[in-house]
């Protein structure tokens, strides 16, 4: 098994540019289709305080999220507001900043609360220091340091809840790109290794190998498991330069998404080989993957949200697609924040799916030979 693996990867270090030119494209679809809903309006920014004044301030006007808030000099900043290249331009001062606007807009006003917002909080955290100071059993230094949120502090205690109605959806348009295209474009990836076998058994490869004191699940499992590995290295990898190379957030189930990756990889190669032990050829199963790739995508929710379907057969067919509850689990990790009961059961389906359809794939397989 071990003598297959390493076979395998050299083959793929010899000829790798399949493999990176999907995992590329998938980078660019996601990034370009989500992208488009994601751009953040960029507002000038400029000041003549020191930096050790005016970077807190930026960096918490970064951290409200509507906007994109750029340092320049105060020369570029009011050209660019010239040539509308930005709408607007923030001028930070000690006590208040100044807008210089070229057009009036919705997103003035958007801008003023948040920098209104954020001198508000600055204010205030100055007032209890001073009041702070006078109080000898008060620990200023430390005081400081845990200033972040005032609710040890104040007299009444809040509690801040969001809800959803019960027929409405969070829709990210980045994460939903990333995710779809990502679980769709796998499915090639996978499926044109594991075709491998039937390939390899039909040139009489296979044969050759077994007259050695390799055994036949031997075989099996060093092509599943290398289908395995370069699809959910695949993914893996594109998930990580979203959230490490263009900052995309995952709303800290990172690392859980990339557990939940690992059952729907083991259901596509299930998948994959249950269909290849069903077709004749190598040309029917590239038409048959194609077909099935693309109406599992349409089905289960990577080109859209599956929220937005209102047919009743259309959502049952769903439920018969890989897609649907890698997407399911997904969004409910990440989205919805669920933990992981509330997404036990798209996994346990995936990994049903998967044990099913790989024992039918290699008893089928087993029995045409």
């Amino acid at each position: 098994m071990i003598g297959i693996l390493m076979a395998k990867f050299k083959m793929l270090v010899r000829k790798p540019w399949a493999f990176i030119g999907l995992t590329v494209s998938i980078i660019i679809m996601s990034a370009l289709i989500g992208g488009n809903f994601s751009i953040k309006s960029e507002v000038v920014v400029f000041s003549d305080l020191s930096q050790k004044e005016w970077k807190p301030l930026l960096e918490q006007l970064n951290e409200t999220g509507a906007f994109k808030y750029t340092k320049y000099n105060e020369e570029d900043a009011i050209q660019r507001v010239r040539e509308k290249k930005s709408e607007l331009a923030v001028e930070l001062k000690r006590d208040g900043a100044n807008l210089i606007i070229a057009t009036n807009s919705q997103n003035t006003d958007l801008v003023q609360y948040e920098v209104m917002s954020v001198y508000q909080n600055l204010k205030r955290n100055e007032n209890v220091l001073q009041q702070a100071s006078t109080m000898p059993t008060v620990n200023v230094q430390q005081l400081e340091k845990q200033l972040d949120s005032l609710s040890d502090y104040n007299v009444f205690k809040t509690k801040q809840e969001t809800f959803t109605a019960q027929d409405s959806f969070v829709y990210d348009a980045s994460l939903y790109s990333l995710f779809g295209f990502s679980l769709f474009f796998v499915i090639y990836t996978i499926a044109f290794n594991v075709v491998t076998i039937l390939t390899e058994k039909k040139e009489g490869v296979w044969n050759r190998i077994l007259i050695s004191p390799t055994k036949k699940w031997e075989m099996y499992t060093g092509n599943l498991l290398y289908s395995f590995l370069t699809g959910y290295v695949q993914v893996a990898l594109v998930f990580c330069v979203f959230r490490f190379g263009l900052d995309i957030e995952f709303h800290g189930a990172f690392g859980k998404t990339l557990i939940i990756l690992i059952p729907y990889v083991f259901c596509i190669i299930a998948f994959s080989l249950f269909v290849a032990a069903l077709v004749k050829n190598l040309q029917q199963f590239n038409v048959a993957i194609s077909l099935v790739s693309v109406s599992m995508a349409m089905l289960g929710g990577a080109y859209w949200p599956i929220e937005v379907v209102t047919s009743s057969f259309m959502l049952l067919l769903a439920k018969f697609t890989p897609i649907y509850y890698g997407m399911e689990a997904l969004k409910g990790a990440v989205i919805y924040g669920y933990d992981w009961n509330q997404i036990a059961y798209p996994i346990a389906m995936m990994c049903l799916v998967g044990v099913v359809l790989i024992g039918l794939g290699i008893k089928i397989i087993d029995r045409k030979n």
